[in-house]
């Protein structure tokens, strides 16, 4: 095959290497939300509107998303999508069918951004002065790379882990602004270069408020224009436009600045919390090498490597080489004609790892195969470039075997597709993935705990197993607290209370405050019929974590320890967050029907009654409100159709009763108040308001 003829037919091999890689992740396309998942996804809040804007833009505090105003509105974007396709978005994680669309937005973000690397990669190789040296077709090499880079399993994490959009999001961005900035040089119109000069700024823009590794790209536009597009540092100013092109874009890190000083993630990311910046460069020496080791060998993938920092000797090897090879870098600046590629993609592959790799400890992932994401490309691209110079057969650069690069390539594809394709059924459930994760780290807690965590949820409950899974993560690690709340839940489902209650008070002595603790604690008090004693825990939950869900159980609380005020501004203040939940709206308002407040009770009621959840309660309640404020007629109906479905419920046609009472129609009331006594003989609510109607 010619040269020629590879340029015909890239399109066609790119779409068989798109449809391969969709067939690849294709397994955990209904894949469970895992770990972070639960509170960036289900347990947000803020992604439940889109308008206004403000509030998918400004994630919770301590999630993945925090920070990363743009990933939270994407997630937004697929929550309203959700909603108009009827998808069920309870926090249940293996419901049928509502995490597909957010792996379809994950999976089409990845495609996207391979196409932009090919686009990237093809237009350099084919238009530099550094490709002259290179004995490879452009095409041919940039559709290699690119495959590779779309197929290899190392990736999955970063798709099939559904938070990680993060990852891919700002991948998609950062390679954007390469694309654009590159389509700017070539173009031929001066309304080309500034349309695609605009469009880089914007992705720029996006991916600063997608995650931090976006500050390096506007550098990486100008190391690659003095690499690839000029022959001195001084020829970057001589265009005013192409200046103004780079101020755009670092102008455009202020924002990322700003989200980074405001430090949304405290309780992980710093340098306050245990570790000291010694020991995370240390532990990431060991981490990167092995993402490295993984890239020629993929058999140790694992998705969890805990919180542990790497000790003795097992970093040295990886501090060595990584020293040598950033020495190496910098080196080659010094011979930019000569070795440009080098410096450049070496560079690259630094200044994409430093913000997760480097000295800024983040405690709760010592390691994470996401974070070679992106920078797997330079690495590929060096390698295939190194690989075509040590294979260069003619004199002439550009007469290279490409039928032969291609035959060699193929079946290396089809193999990473192929363990791709198994990696991505281990993200179908669960428990293969913890299962899978306890095998390859046995020593980490973590891995038992979410294994443990998934017999307990599972249907039904394997309470011995996980209760011998949070056993086991305590004994290797006593001071890890995150197990000690499911052993807890455990002990409450066997029904031994005081067993729960005292782990954990234990766990808040081990670490005073610890959320989830201090969480379980407050709902078993409250469940135990203690509401005043599990305030002081439920209210330090929901300032900590103020989500929908926190404060709907908050208020609980409140209506039962008589603080009927704090628990309308819960009620009021979870809708605010997430305006569908029902059960916020029944109890805010029964509560306003307590407090004679009718005209505040109804549209809470009836939309509660309209959308079909509804109880007898719920449509009694109604009836109390048309009554209070003057609608007989409706309240007739609303309180015939709840005693029509009371069910034996005494308290249904008490609600009915008072209805009829406050309208006015005492025989009526007196009717379902004598129902009632017949239900519940002796009740005194039912007798006190009887009395009433013959007054």
């Amino acid at each position: 095959m010619n040269v020629q003829g590879v340029r015909h037919s890239i399109w066609s091999v790119i779409a068989i290497v798109l449809v391969g890689t969709i067939i690849a992740y294709w397994p955990a396309m209904r894949a469970p939300f895992e770990f972070d998942d639960a509170t960036s996804i289900p347990g947000n809040a803020t992604i439940r509107t889109l308008w206004p804007p403000s509030v998918p833009l400004s994630p919770p505090e301590n999630t993945t998303v925090a920070g990363r105003p743009v990933v939270n509105y994407t997630l937004a974007l697929n929550s309203a999508a959700n909603r108009l396709l009827d998808v069920d978005e309870s926090p249940d994680p293996e419901g049928p069918n509502k995490t597909v669309g957010l792996h379809i937005v994950n999976l089409l973000l990845h495609l996207t951004c391979g196409l932009l690397l090919f686009g990237v990669m093809r237009r350099t190789l084919a238009a530099s002065a550094q490709a002259a040296a290179l004995p490879v077709n452009a095409d041919a090499l940039s559709l290699v790379v690119t495959a590779l880079w779309l197929l290899h399993p190392i990736q999955t994490e970063a798709v099939n882990y559904l938070i990680q959009r993060t990852e891919l999001l700002v991948s998609v961005c950062y390679v954007g602004v390469l694309y654009a900035s590159v389509r700017a040089w070539d173009a031929t119109s001066g309304a080309s270069r500034t349309t695609w000069r605009a469009i880089g700024v914007l992705a720029c823009a996006l991916g600063m408020g997608s995650k931090e590794v976006m500050i390096s790209a506007p550098l990486a536009v100008v190391l690659y224009d003095r690499v690839f597009r000029v022959q001195s540092w001084r020829e970057l100013t001589r265009s005013a436009e192409r200046v103004l092109f780079y101020v755009a874009l670092f102008m455009s890190s202020i924002w990322a600045l700003a989200m980074i000083a405001n430090n949304a993630r405290f309780d992980t990311v710093g340098f306050h919390l245990g570790i000291t910046w010694q020991q995370y460069l240390y532990s990431q020496a060991w981490a990167v090498a092995h993402y490295l080791r993984l890239v020629a060998w993929p058999n140790q993938l694992t998705f969890d490597y805990g919180q542990h920092v790497v000790t003795g000797s097992r970093g040295v090897v990886g501090a060595v080489l990584l020293t040598l090879f950033g020495v190496a870098t910098l080196a080659a600046w010094t011979r930019v004609q000569r070795w440009g590629w080098f410096a450049y993609l070496g560079t690259l592959f630094f200044m994409l790892l430093a913000p997760s790799s480097s000295v800024v400890p983040i405690t709760t992932e010592i390691a994470a195969e996401r974070r070679i994401y992106l920078a797997l490309a330079p690495v590929l691209l060096l390698v295939a470039i190194g690989i075509t110079r040590w294979t260069r057969r003619s004199e002439d650069p550009r007469e290279v075997p490409t039928r032969r690069w291609l035959v060699a390539v193929v079946p290396l594809c089809a193999l990473l597709g192929a363990v791709t394709f198994v990696r991505s059924a281990t993200y179908a459930s669960s428990e293969s993935l913890w299962r899978d994760t306890v095998r390859k780290a046995p020593d980490n807690p973590r891995a038992y705990d979410n294994l443990a965590a998934t017999m307990f949820y599972s249907d039904p409950p394997r309470l011995a197993e996980a209760k011998q899974l949070y056993e086991r993560a305590i004994q290797l690690d006593s001071t890890y607290v995150h197990a000690w709340p499911g052993l807890a839940s455990v002990a409450v489902d066997e029904g031994r209370i005081a067993d729960a209650e005292s782990l954990l008070v234990r766990v808040l002595r081990i670490e005073p405050g610890y959320s989830d603790a201090v969480d379980h604690l407050g709902k078993l008090l409250l469940r135990t019929g203690r509401p005043a004693q599990a305030l002081p825990y439920l209210e330090q939950f929901a300032i900590a974590y103020p989500s929908d869900n926190s404060l709907i159980v908050v208020a609980t609380a409140y209506l039962q320890t008589g603080r009927f005020d704090d628990a309308a501004a819960a009620l009021t203040r979870a809708l605010d967050l997430n305006s569908t939940r029902m059960d916020a709206m029944r109890y805010l308002g029964g509560l306003r029907v307590e407090q004679g407040r009718g005209a505040d009770a109804l549209p809470l009621l009836e939309r509660a009654v309209t959308a079909g959840s509804g109880s007898p309660v719920d449509v009694g309640l109604l009836s109390v409100a048309y009554a209070q404020v003057g609608r007989v007629a409706d309240a007739a109906r609303a309180a015939s159709s709840a005693s029509a479905n009371a069910r034996g419920n005494a308290s249904v046609l008490i609600l009915a009763g008072r209805a009829m009472l406050v309208a006015g129609r005492n025989a009526d009331a007196a009717n379902y108040f004598t129902e009632a006594l017949r239900l519940s003989p002796g009740n005194p609510e039912a007798s006190a308001y009887l009395a009433k109607t013959h007054r």
